[in-house]
């Protein structure tokens, strides 16, 4: 079974999460222990620019993990790995619309600190 979520949810405690969406007018699909963001835009075949992050703290969500991947280059999806208590299990997918914008996200985002 797929849920979707969107900016009318009522999703409890994700204020910041709900605004996420508000501003980038995008849904949010929870489906087989992942929550979806975005996706390509309509038209174009996906990207197999994907970056696989790790270490994400577990109290982290995509309130801001999401405009951090977004500010090195257009996001087209987003994969955050979720347990059944609802928390994230510190590791998740961004996927890009090029090489060139994934390979800058290694090289600008893999540094050893906070995500705070």
């Amino acid at each position: 079974e797929k849920n979707v979520w969107n900016k009318t949810d009522a999703i409890s405690g994700c204020a910041d999460l709900i605004l996420v969406f508000n501003i980038t007018n995008t849904k949010l699909t929870q489906v087989n222990g992942q929550r979806k963001y975005g996706g390509p835009p309509e038209g174009e075949r996906g990207s197999r620019c994907e970056v696989f992050i790790s270490q994400i703290p577990r109290d982290t969500y995509e309130d801001l993990l999401i405009p951090l991947f977004r500010s090195v280059g257009p996001l087209w999806e987003f994969r955050l790995m979720m347990n059944f208590s609802g928390q994230n299990r510190g590791f998740a997918y961004a996927k890009y619309s090029s090489s060139s914008v994934a390979a800058n996200a290694v090289r600008l985002l893999n540094i050893d600190s906070e995500v705070r």
